[in-house]
């Protein structure tokens, strides 16, 4: 295996991708849009707020296109709110909705309900055991280099399956622009590139990079747009984590995938509200409920599973319940808890337990990792047989030193800063 910088490879160890700002930020949409652009507070009445959302949404969506529309469901809002719009429209006969993951999980468990609400058919693919290769996934890693190669294997399986001749909808960037971070206002970049690289590992188990490595030194040295709407924190998300890791995985090339959520229309109503209707997304989440009652009565992921209106004391109940499960898995890997309900993909610590193919697979890559000694500060096949008897659940990371060796074996040395 061809050598690589040590700070390349600790970087893609930490993010799962190799931070880059894309190459013309200034051609998106959401640069155009300047502070003295926002709405002063009190200036339209939420009621306004709310339809004015709702027609810029419609807006975004455009013309749906002919021939099947596919629609990747999960248990989360942005899905379900193009969902939504795509019923009204009247596209139910010819609309399909698929949910990837593994049963005991909210995404793959919510996702049917709501699509028998809608009136849609509806695919689920079952990651447990899901046949793959090595071959495919070296594929992959050409096709995206320096990606988190599992996760686009997972995100392109509804491509593979309707193939190119359907049309695809993303909720691609949702989150981003709706206002997740609006609330984080430090105007310190250095200060926010810190916290926001520490706050974002791939592999939340085990850290992987050698000691004193420090990840916001693979950040931009400063902010990718200047005199912006967007937080510096939003723009690390918009310009730096989302082309580099979430775009390979949603966006695949070939395929016409639809993004409403980066159209115009709705970057320019979004971007212009005021800073506390922003803030943790709160007036998108209420014109995403009023898009469908009927669709949003039921339990959404972002409420952790429940039905809206749930008394606070279920909410508190469900939180404290994750919690403790995270902690016990962490301090406890032998206990047996059942499968994580917040997991978005596969069940990897459960997979690479048994004689799946991703377990083999993976035992593969982290042998071929040792043996060129390509992360010399860290011992893969250690960390191989500590999870395996269960003396430390490190699903994610051996997943991703499996990425790793991948996008080696595919791209040889990263071309990286």
């Amino acid at each position: 295996m061809a050598s690589s910088s040590p700070d390349a490879l600790a970087t893609f160890l930490h993010f799962g991708y190799l931070p880059r700002v894309e190459a013309d930020p200034r051609a998106r949409s959401w640069s155009r849009v300047r502070p003295e652009d926002v709405l002063p507070d009190g200036a339209l009445a939420r009621e306004e707020l709310v339809a004015r959302g709702l027609a810029a949404f419609r807006a975004a969506c455009g013309t749906p296109g002919e021939g099947l529309q596919v629609l990747p469901l999960s248990g989360g809002i942005d899905s379900r709110l193009i969902l939504a719009h795509l019923r009204q429209a009247g596209l139910g006969p010819r609309l399909v909705t698929v949910t990837f993951g593994v049963p005991g999980t909210l995404d793959f468990d919510l996702a049917p309900a709501v699509a028998r609400a809608a009136g849609v058919r509806h695919e689920t693919i079952d990651l447990t055991d899901h046949p793959l290769t090595r071959a495919e996934l070296l594929e992959l890693a050409r096709a995206a280099p320096w990606s988190f190669v599992l996760e686009v294997f997972y995100n392109h399986l509804p491509f593979r399956r309707f193939g190119r001749a359907a049309v695809y909808w993303s909720g691609s960037q949702a989150n981003s622009l709706a206002g997740e971070d609006a609330h984080e206002l430090d105007p310190d970049w250095a200060r926010v590139c810190r916290s926001w690289a520490r706050a974002l590992p791939a592999a939340r188990s085990l850290r992987l990079t050698p000691p004193g490595f420090a990840p916001e030194s693979a950040l931009p040295r400063e902010p990718p747009l200047a005199g912006t709407r967007l937080t510096h924190a939003e723009q690390l998300f918009l310009m730096v984590r989302n082309p580099g890791r979430n775009d390979p995985a949603q966006l695949p090339r070939g395929y016409d995938v639809r993004t409403p959520f980066c159209q115009p229309a709705w970057v320019d109503f979004v971007l212009r509200l005021p800073t506390a209707l922003r803030a943790r997304a709160g007036l998108y989440q209420e014109l995403a409920r009023r898009s469908d009652p009927e669709l949003f009565a039921l339990p959404l992921k972002n409420d952790l599973g429940l039905p809206p209106g749930a008394p606070a004391w279920r909410h508190a109940l469900r939180r404290n319940r994750a919690r403790l499960e995270r902690e016990l898995r962490r301090r406890l890997p032998w206990l047996r808890l059942g499968t994580d309900p917040n997991l978005n993909y596969a069940d990897l610590d459960a997979e690479l337990r048994r004689a799946s193919p991703l377990a083999a697979l993976v035992e593969e890559s982290l042998a071929r990792l040792e043996d060129a000694r390509t992360v010399p500060w860290l011992r893969p096949r250690e960390l191989w047989t500590r999870h395996r008897r269960r003396r430390a659940n490190l699903g994610d990371a051996l997943v991703l030193l499996a990425s790793l060796e991948l996008n080696l074996a595919a791209n040889g040395p990263p071309a990286w800063p």
